[in-house]
C-alpha cells in the first residue's frame, strides 16, 4: 500500500527513507524514499501548490503516493492543489503516465472534485488541522470557482 503524506515539507530528507509510522508495527518499521517532482509541467495541475513531492516506489510500475504543499510547507488534503495517487511513473514511462493520470484528469476538464471522488488526496497520518490546508474559508472560494465554470 502506498505510504501516507507527510504533514510537514520539512519532515523529507529528500533521496533519503522517512519512516510512516502508520504502516510500521511493532516488529516491522516501514519506511519510503522521496523525491521532488515540482516542475513547472506538472505543477499546472496543483493550482495553489508550490512544491509536490512522490514517493519512489520499490518497482518502477507501481503506483506512487504524490503530495503537494503550500509555501510553507503545510500538506494541502483537499481542493485544487492536492496530490493524489499515480498509477504510471512519469520518470519511466510518460506513455503510460499520461494514459492512466493525465487524461483521467483531463476527461474531468479541470473538476479536481470529480477527480478526487475516484483518485482521494492522502490526509497523512495523524496531522492535526493545524497543519493540513487549504483552510474552509480558501476552500469554499476553491468550490464556488469550480461551480462558475461548470
Amino acid at each position: 500500500s502506498l505510504p501516507s503524506c507527510p504533514c510537514l515539507l520539512l519532515e523529507i530528507p529528500y533521496d533519503q527513507l522517512l519512516t510512516d509510522w502508520k504502516q510500521s508495527t511493532h516488529r516491522l518499521i516501514k519506511k519510503f524514499k522521496w523525491r521532488d517532482v515540482s516542475e513547472p509541467s506538472d505543477m499546472v495541475y496543483y493550482p495553489g501548490a508550490s512544491r509536490c513531492i512522490e514517493h519512489v516506489p520499490d518497482h518502477h510500475d507501481l503506483p506512487s503516493q504524490h503530495c503537494c504543499y503550500t509555501d510553507v510547507g503545510i500538506l494541502i488534503t483537499r481542493g485544487s492543489g492536492a496530490g493524489s495517487p499515480r498509477l504510471g511513473n512519469s520518470r519511466i514511462n510518460s506513455e503510460v503516465h499520461e494514459e492512466l493520470d493525465v487524461k483521467p484528469w483531463l476527461s474531468c476538464q479541470g473538476d479536481w472534485r470529480k477527480y478526487h471522488l475516484v483518485r482521494p488526496p492522502n490526509k497523512g497520518h495523524k496531522c492535526s488541522k493545524f497543519t493540513t490546508a487549504p483552510d474552509d474559508k480558501e476552500y469554499e472560494r476553491q468550490l464556488k470557482q469550480i461551480d462558475r465554470k461548470s
